[in-house]
């Protein structure tokens, strides 16, 4: 029996915000390497800052103290500045775990980052040590806000030190280091937002920093000290994992009245624990399905349900194989190598060109659920999964959309899907023999076969009708329905290129990325030529929705580019300025 979902465009029900906007990694286990600076570039481009934020672990053991003066802390910041930057050119900001011993400086049985210099640090229950942190954080915040502005920086999150009731702390050490940490924060800027404990929701220490935090002693002032945000990992399946969230904020709103409309974030909210464990469910559209269903049931129960101001982040940055829990499958090593786009990055793309207005939905079931959204009078969104928790649960679903009170009665409706057959460059690397290093045109071939798949583009001309889809299990489906806005994109601004060594030998990639945030583009075209005079000729083969392309050159072949964006109805915007690499 086929299903039923009724959308009312006219009904709206919220805002809707990205709160599923960020992700993580531990940058130490890549590197400072070219493909992690790649990495970052490719999650910067998701459309509309569908990846906002950038969490990463052990930042703080980048800087190395090279001398001590008095209170002052002579510091080499070139690592901690790389890392950063790669994220700050991406067009992220960064979520800033207060995390990693600085070079020079360990916990007892932790060996000294640098071994040619002293351990500075002891605990956070010694006087001289507890200051010695809150200089180091005051001497952190201070950098970062004269190097990437403090208007900046006030956009950031500080987090506490990732899950710290796995550290072997006493509550004491804990609270002396929040008490630090927040202190020295306040040194340089008291508007810097700061929380935690990013624990398991379900530990005492989630309770005992909060209870401190409103109504304890701080170490330095002897008052009440302040948390502008309480976070926790949850890992779970969909529906446990949102009732998991939604009991926790329920259970601290009950128990901390004035804490109910603080902000709450599952920093770490994947399925299950351990990026590195090798699942091939990682792999294929399940998990595009898992995220969809993960961001709809949270916006349903949590954000409308408990009117929650609340996030809900993964740490899926890493890069790995196709098994792991990353956005990429990296082929090649730290410097010469390949990322290739897995349907979990290319869900978080679908999830970017939702509305900014929840609307109306009924008819969701346990198998297939739905979130639709308006923006303006001019767009209208509906995002539909078939998930299960079975990993390999293909069978087919016919659901019927029935949409009314549309914002506009003529445009264009498209359909984006990632299933087992669309979007899924898993079963094609399969179809290759499963090669575990690739030659020039299996490469190719699987580039082009990561995009989206844009299953149809055609005309409606009412403000209600139906729309029937086959959705198979695993499957994801994003309609996308526009009015005409009467003019082409504007033009393609901040252009970049960048040069990597390809693990193709002979061969290096030239990576493109620019700025646009037109909400009618049906594909950005990325033109090269090999000498600025020359002929440019389009090579992206297919249509594409993120703002970066990768294209494959002779090695130290010079490049030119220019891209430009083409709209639902075919009008072509005028070509970005020339760019050189």
């Amino acid at each position: 029996m086929g299903k039923q979902i009724n959308v009312d465009f006219g009904k709206k029900i919220s805002a809707l915000t990205f709160f599923w906007n960020g992700s993580g990694q531990d940058y130490h286990l890549i590197g400072l390497s070219q493909a992690n600076s790649l990495n970052m570039q490719m999650i910067g481009s998701i459309p509309h800052q569908g990846n906002h934020y950038q969490r990463d672990h052990n930042l703080l053991s980048l800087p190395v103290i090279t001398s001590i003066s008095g209170n002052t802390l002579n510091i080499d910041w070139s690592a901690f500045d790389q890392r950063v930057d790669a994220i700050e050119v991406s067009e992220q900001q960064l979520f800033f775990e207060l995390m990693g011993y600085p070079a020079g400086s360990s916990l007892p049985g932790a060996p000294c980052f640098n071994d040619t210099a002293p351990c500075l640090f002891t605990a956070f229950d010694v006087a001289a040590d507890i200051q010695f942190w809150r200089t180091y954080i005051a001497a952190v915040a201070r950098h970062c806000e004269a190097r990437y502005g403090a208007a900046n920086v006030r956009g950031w999150y500080f987090e506490m030190w990732n899950e710290p009731d796995l550290n072997g702390w006493t509550t004491k050490e804990l609270l002396n280091y929040f008490d630090a940490s927040r202190a020295g924060l306040n040194d340089v800027d008291s508007s810097l937002t700061f929380g935690g404990p990013a624990s398991n929701p379900k530990s005492p220490v989630m309770y005992s920093l909060i209870a401190h935090a409103l109504s304890g002693l701080s170490y330095f002032s002897g008052a009440s000290t302040r948390i502008d945000f309480i976070s926790w990992h949850n890992k779970a399946l969909p529906d446990a994992q949102t009732q998991t969230d939604a009991n926790t904020i329920s259970i601290l709103r009950s128990k901390y009245p004035s804490m109910s409309r603080i902000e709450f974030i599952n920093s770490e909210a994947g399925s299950e624990a351990w990026w590195t464990n090798n699942h091939a469910w990682r792999a294929t559209p399940w998990y595009s399905s898992y995220i969809a269903r993960q961001v709809i049931l949270h916006q349903i129960q949590v954000v409308n349900g408990l009117g929650a101001n609340f996030r809900l982040f993964n740490d899926n940055a890493f890069i790995g194989d196709w098994g792991q829990r990353t956005q990429f499958k990296w082929y090649g090593g730290k410097n010469s190598f390949a990322l290739i786009k897995k349907p979990q990055h290319n869900i978080f793309t679908l999830l970017s060109l939702l509305g900014d207005q929840r609307v109306a939905t009924t008819g969701d079931t346990s198998a297939v659920s739905s979130l639709a959204s308006v923006r303006g009078a001019s767009q209208a969104a509906v995002i539909i999964t078939h998930y299960s928790d079975n990993t390999t649960d293909t069978s087919n679903q016919t659901v019927t959309l029935t949409l009314k009170n549309l914002p506009f009665s003529s445009g264009k409706i498209v359909e984006y899907r990632i299933d087992p057959d669309n979007s899924n460059v898993y079963k094609l690397w399969k179809s290759l023999g499963s090669p575990t290093t690739l030659t020039r045109s299996q490469l190719q071939t699987l580039r082009d076969g990561q995009e989206i798949a844009r299953l149809s583009l055609t005309d409606f001309n009412s403000s209600a009708f139906s729309v029937t889809l086959n959705l198979p299990g695993q499957g994801v489906s994003l309609l996308l329905l526009s009015a005409d806005p009467g003019t082409a994109p504007a033009q393609v601004a901040g252009v970049k290129a960048y040069r990597f060594a390809s693990v193709i030998d002979g061969r290096d990639d030239l990576m493109v990325s620019w700025q646009m945030d037109s909400r009618f583009v049906k594909t950005f075209e990325v033109y090269y030529s090999p000498t600025p005079s020359g002929t440019f000729v389009r090579v992206n083969t297919p249509d594409i929705l993120s703002t970066s392309y990768t294209y494959q050159v002779s090695s130290g072949r010079r490049g030119y580019f220019k891209v430009r964006a083409v709209d639902f109805w075919g009008r072509a915007g005028a070509f970005s300025n020339v760019v050189a690499i």
